[in-house]
Parts: C-alpha cells; sequence; structure tokens
C-alpha cells in the first residue's frame, strides 16, 4: 500500500513537471507567433493603434498584449534594421525577452 502511495505521487509529481516544460515551450511558439504578426501589420497597417487593435483580437493573453504594445511594435517600427531575422540573432534576445514577460 505505502509503495501504491508513492507511485501515485510520483506520476502526480512527473506529470506536474511535464505541464511546466510544455508550457514554456508554447509560450515561445506564441510570443515567436505574434512578434512575427507585427511585421505583418507593419507593412499593411498605418497606425500603433490599428496594428495593436489587430493583434488584441487574435491574441487574448494581457501580459503579451502589454509587451508587443509597449515593446515590441515600438521598436519594430521605429528601428528601421530590424527585420523577421532579427528574432532569432544574437541568441533571440528579444524572443526571451517575450517568454520571460509573457511567462513571469
Amino acid at each position: 500500500m505505502s509503495n501504491m502511495i508513492k507511485h501515485c505521487f510520483f506520476v502526480i509529481f512527473v506529470l506536474t513537471l511535464s505541464n511546466n516544460l510544455y508550457a514554456k515551450k508554447s509560450i515561445k511558439t506564441i510570443c515567436s507567433s505574434a512578434m512575427n504578426e507585427v511585421f505583418s501589420l507593419a507593412e499593411t497597417q498605418t497606425t500603433k493603434a490599428k496594428i495593436i487593435l489587430k493583434l488584441n483580437k487574435k491574441y487574448k493573453n494581457e501580459k503579451l498584449q502589454n509587451y508587443l504594445a509597449n515593446t515590441w511594435i515600438d521598436e519594430v517600427l521605429n528601428n528601421k534594421t530590424i527585420n523577421r531575422n532579427t528574432i532569432f540573432k544574437r541568441g533571440g534576445k528579444q524572443l526571451i525577452e517575450c517568454v520571460q514577460t509573457v511567462g513571469g
């Protein structure tokens, strides 16, 4: 009986750990997708407000919305040297920043 209880606790622990790892991967994927979306919208939308409106309809996570609106959109619009590949260059600094902001 004691071994059965230990086994159940171990299984619950492993499932909890695997869910946390999966969530981190999901946040990274969502951040990457949202950051790329900003580039697409910046090419077609005329104002920051219109870009934010479109993003907020698509992405419901409030932390992600705030990161995109307050940091990423400004960087994309104001820095003409930045492009889609920049997200993954330099060790993915911007992507890591997004993941930390949204996940933390």
